[in-house]
């Protein structure tokens, strides 16, 4: 991105109807501060709006004061608002999000957090955070998707629980407000706990924990975490109480499986390819560039139920699968893309799930070679 800077509300004026006019470049963002302009943000934005002299309006983005939250109540009016300090990756985020770009198709993946995808979490993870304040949505979605998680969002805790309801089979982890309109976080996790006594809710909260911790216990909250949160801590928060869950529920398992079944079965793939070794490691090089984020585009669509775009990304990954080696990964791509094709539902949840744990070992796998 190509950027300029003023600190003048008269000049951004200026700069906006100077690049409007023909044979020029418009401008295509304008980042404001929300105290800045002296009639205020909102003010400001409305006269550029209104101005004709600027023919190309950009798109905003708002900082807003810290504990501001009455003013985002507003932002979808004019733009997207987020809130001072400024969080690098969910500014990043708010810019994909303006412009509809996905993430996960650019070259580069902005993180101010000392967490990667790769060395963060041991495996997927599905994340329902409960929020109705939608920057703290915005915010707590940016950093959980930054490490691997898939997250699902629900405005109150009655969309809470029915978002629960439809993919319990999928989550591994709810984050929860305690104060929602609706549903409150309480009443909420007592309905969630009716399902499932064992999947970890983490209170988010602003609230002082010594006064509620004893009320959230009653209730099945397991943890909490204080709002406005550090990142890093929040991260590392999180995967210590999913990992240290997954190792109680495998040593109370205890079911004595042999190890992990490797994906590939190489004499498949080399029969393909004449038992040409070079070639079959070029084929798997090729296919990892492909597909790294393969299993995160298809996550995205199928949360927003987009079935026929979810169809065809199966299908593409499933093209290559025999022809590698990966027979089993074939299989399962086979079920769920006819799943997807159909829009059966209830079987799409259980073969996405299967799929994409089966994908991210492949890639896994492929990664070491």
């Amino acid at each position: 991105m190509d950027a300029e800077l003023t600190t003048s509300e008269v000049i951004v004026m200026e700069m906006l109807e100077e690049n409007s006019r023909k044979y020029t470049k418009s401008y295509d963002l304008l980042i404001l501060d929300y105290d800045t302009p002296e009639e205020g943000g909102f003010e400001f934005v409305k006269k550029i709006r209104m101005n004709d002299n600027i023919i190309k309006k950009p798109k905003i983005i708002i900082m807003f004061p810290f504990l501001r939250d009455d003013l985002f109540d507003h932002a979808n009016d004019y733009s997207i608002g987020i809130s001072k300090p400024i969080i690098p990756s969910v500014l990043y985020n708010a810019i994909l999000e303006l412009f509809k770009i996905r993430a996960l198709e650019s070259k580069i993946l902005y993180s101010d957090s000392k967490h990667k995808k790769s060395e963060s979490l041991s495996k997927t993870y599905y994340a329902l955070v409960v929020e109705d304040n939608k920057t703290n949505q915005f915010i707590a979605k940016s950093i959980l998707e930054e490490v691997g998680f898939v997250v699902l969002l629900a405005d109150n805790g009655k969309l809470g629980v029915d978002q629960f309801k439809e993919n319990k089979k999928l989550l591994d982890i709810v984050l929860m407000d305690l104060h929602m309109p609706v549903m409150n976080g309480y009443d909420a996790t007592k309905k969630i706990r009716e399902i499932d006594d064992n999947i970890p809710i983490v209170a988010i909260t602003a609230d002082a924990i010594i006064g509620v911790e004893e009320k959230c216990k009653e209730y099945g909250i397991d943890f909490y975490i204080s709002k406005p949160f550090e990142p890093e801590l929040f991260i590392d928060k999180l995967i210590k109480i999913i990992e240290e869950k997954d190792s109680s529920k495998a040593k109370s398992d205890n079911s004595g499986e042999n190890e992990m079944k490797s994906m590939l079965i190489e004499e498949e793939g080399l029969k393909h390819l004449a038992n040409n070794h070079e070639l079959y490691e070029l084929v798997l090089a090729e296919y990892l560039k492909e597909n790294r984020e393969t299993a995160s585009k298809l996550s995205k669509e199928i949360e927003e139920k987009n079935f026929s775009e979810a169809a065809q990304i199966v299908h593409k990954v499933k093209s290559s699968l025999g022809s590698i080696g990966a027979k089993d990964l074939y299989v399962v791509a086979t079920k769920l893309q006819n799943s997807l094709e159909l829009k059966e539902i209830s079987d799409i949840e259980n073969l996405h799930r299967e799929f994409y744990r089966m994908l991210i070992q492949l890639i896994s796998e492929l990664e070491k070679r």
